[in-house]
């Protein structure tokens, strides 16, 4: 277990406990530890919510609690207020609620994994203020609503999954602005229409197929009217909107 002792180490900077087997909850205390800078306990056992008063950890630049499975509750809306903290990867875990507005006041953050979760609601505006956001993971949760224009505004971004979730409405034109994205995915979504020509054209920049998939969406017919549920005449990937099999497609 943690032990709530571990804030006597006032002096610790690095704490990577991951992959151990560790089962406990993670104790209140550890938010008085002001120095620390990275804090890994991915892949271990850990349940209960995470601690929701973490605006003391003023060091911290990493922060991973991924593939616990057990981890319940909401997001802390102090994480994203600190000025510091530049990676926060809580994917594989069972927290819910909706992601916090604060979210948009640390714009130095460069990786945000939130896959596999039960999240819920829509995208914050001020998730489209992190200008330096280079890894973006949403998928397999519960978020809804249509994905705003300003997406487009993070022109950092080199990986975007939408995958899993039931967001409406089209793909955003402005997703083109986004010149350094490699790899996008639309698919398991309700998005529908067409996936844009701003879009397409980043395939013949960086969005080009290697051992991973690159452009995914559900773009396959549909068994009875021929038709796939989003139009896409460049992704590599296309999956049937109802089944969720996908195949490969070829591109030129």
């Amino acid at each position: 277990t943690i032990s709530p002792d571990i804030s006597t180490l006032t002096q610790l900077e690095y704490l990577y406990a991951g992959s151990n087997a560790i089962r406990s909850t993670i104790p209140s205390e550890i938010s008085t530890m002001e120095k620390l800078r990275d804090l890994d306990l991915a892949q271990n056992y850990l349940t209960g919510e995470i601690p929701q008063d973490l605006g003391n950890m003023m060091s911290l630049e990493y922060f991973a609690l991924s593939g616990n499975g057990g981890l319940t509750g909401p997001l802390p809306k102090s994480l994203f207020e600190l000025d510091n903290l530049q990676y926060i990867f809580v994917e594989e875990n069972a927290l819910t609620g909706q992601i916090p507005g604060s979210i948009g006041t640390n714009r130095g953050l460069i990786g945000l994994n939130l896959g596999s979760n039960d999240f819920t609601g829509s995208l914050p505006n001020g998730l489209y203020n992190l200008t330096n956001l280079e890894i973006l993971y949403l998928y397999e949760n519960r978020f809804s609503g249509s994905i705003n224009n300003k997406i487009g505004d993070l022109t950092a971004l080199t990986t975007l999954s939408f995958y899993g979730n039931p967001f409406t409405g089209t793909v955003p034109s402005s997703l083109g602005l986004c010149e350094e994205l490699e790899n996008l995915y639309f698919a398991g979504t309700n998005l529908h229409g067409t996936v844009p020509e701003e879009v397409c054209s980043l395939t013949m920049k960086n969005l080009v197929p290697r051992e991973y998939n690159a452009l995914t969406a559900d773009c396959y017919p549909d068994s009875e009217t021929l038709v796939p549920f989003l139009e896409c005449g460049c992704c590599d990937v296309c999956c049937d909107h109802v089944t969720h099999e996908c195949v490969t497609t070829v591109m030129e």
